[in-house]
């Protein structure tokens, strides 16, 4: 991965694929992913600390039919050996049955990556939800 940039692109294939593999190689070891708790709060409030534990919480995505993530945009300040993003999207989370439809997530992740031998790599991922929306599929 040439940037931190990259970070976003490969977190949301690795989901998107159920890549557990690779998701947990998009952070360091002690690695934070803070997520909300819906529909209690939107707000990151939900720590998963190391690779384990972020795999762990994020598998909970095996529940639905599939995902789809969709980056709007993502803004990064590197500064040497660290960076801090912000990326705003989507992620569909779609249901099958008699009314197929999808859970949308419209996200937004306060980054904060670390450049190390084997590239940039996540240090905590902060999942903020604006708001989330049930859609027909087609």
């Amino acid at each position: 991965m040439s940037g931190p940039e990259d970070l976003v692109t490969a977190y949301a294939a690795a989901v998107d694929a159920r890549d557990w593999v690779a998701l947990a190689d998009l952070f360091v070891e002690d690695g934070a992913l803070i997520t909300p708790d819906p529909p209690r709060s939107l707000e990151p409030v939900i720590a998963s600390i190391g690779r384990d534990a972020i795999v762990a919480t994020v598998r909970k995505v095996e529940g639905f039919a599939g995902t789809d993530h969709v980056v709007d945009s993502t803004h990064w300040q590197v500064d040497g050996s660290a960076a801090s993003g912000l990326t705003i999207g989507q992620a569909h989370h779609h249901v099958d049955g008699p009314e197929p439809h999808s859970w949308v997530w419209y996200v937004e992740y306060r980054d904060d990556a670390v450049r190390t031998e084997a590239g940039w790599r996540f240090a905590t991922r902060r999942l903020t939800l604006a708001r989330i929306e049930k859609q027909p599929r087609p």
